[in-house]
């Protein structure tokens, strides 16, 4: 029997220029570093804008300090600027924690979530009707926050994968 090497066979056609994939790796390592950031908090901003939308609607709360109140019901100042940034800080303190700490973290944001509600209906920012309650507000940033969380763990897991 006759055994032909394959090493031998192979032909080089086309010589690579050692940093041709260079910038594609670059964007590609980027990505996967950040895409589980950016997308949880665009669910965050989305999220926020869709419960803030359906409880003006409904009548449970207002906003009557708000940017172009002619075109939006809601506060759009925090639902697309603050959610996403307070969401991201509370991805970098959760990834750096261990498990019992982060639900100590999610608890604490969920009983500070109705204090800061209060403080800005203090500061007429936010008026809630009389059928409001803020244990609401508890419950709504204690899922949140799970829901944002196993999101971004999720994605996180599968950025890994990309190629």
């Amino acid at each position: 029997m006759i055994k032909i090497s394959t090493a031998k066979l192979k032909v080089t056609i086309v010589k690579h220029w050692r940093n041709s994939n260079l910038l594609r790796w670059r964007k590609i390592l980027f990505l996967n570093r950040y895409f589980p950031y950016i997308v949880t908090m665009f669910f965050a901003a989305v999220l926020g804008s869709l419960l803030d939308l359906y409880f003006v609607k409904n009548g449970l709360y207002e906003f009557p300090l708000r940017l172009f109140p002619h075109l939006f019901s809601i506060n759009i100042i925090f639902t697309l600027c603050a959610l996403p940034l307070l969401t991201l800080f509370h991805l970098i303190i959760m990834k750096k924690i261990n498990t019992l700490e982060r639900w100590l973290v999610i608890l604490i944001i969920s009983f500070l979530a109705p204090l800061g509600e209060m403080i800005s209906e203090r500061c007429s920012l936010f008026i809630h009707s009389e059928r409001w309650n803020h244990s609401y507000s508890f419950i709504g940033y204690f899922i949140y926050l799970i829901i944002a969380w196993n999101l971004f763990q999720w994605l996180s897991e599968k950025s890994l994968h990309i190629k």
